[in-house]
């Protein structure tokens, strides 16, 4: 509608990157159409669940699609399990993330036993597989 309304949701508080984005934070605001025109922006509260803030989001301004993400599955400095698979040969083990990961990222990590750097693939069970190449 040229010169109508629309809903979307906005931050009813100042959110910090790394916020989740939950219905206590977030409230439906009108705007006016051509305000917001073909602007980035999110249109409905679905697609803020489960995600975070990216960029600090203040109160009652429209949020941009890349403004909000999804959360890292593994912090930096967590320990996690690491999985060695080659064939029905399955081998698994402990290392300090050194860097944060959502899932399906790959990130490096120390072997806690021994000290290597390695590089895995970050799972949605937040088991980091390592390749067995």
């Amino acid at each position: 509608k040229a010169g109508g309304t629309v809903s979307i949701p906005v931050a009813n508080v100042v959110l910090y990157p790394g916020d989740a984005l939950s219905d206590s934070v977030l409230v439906m605001k009108k705007m006016r159409s051509r305000k917001i025109g073909s602007l980035p922006v999110v249109r409905d509260v679905s697609q803020l669940r489960g995600r975070v803030a990216l960029r600090t989001l203040l109160p009652g301004r429209p949020i941009f699609l890349n403004s909000v993400g999804v959360p890292d599955v593994i912090k930096q400095g967590s320990l996690v399990v690491v999985e060695f698979k080659v064939g029905t040969l399955a081998i698994s083990s402990r290392a300090s993330a050194l860097q944060s990961g959502k899932t399906g990222d790959m990130i490096t990590l120390r072997n806690v036993e021994t000290g290597r750097v390695i590089s895995g693939r970050v799972g949605a069970d937040k088991i980091v597989r390592v390749d067995g190449r």
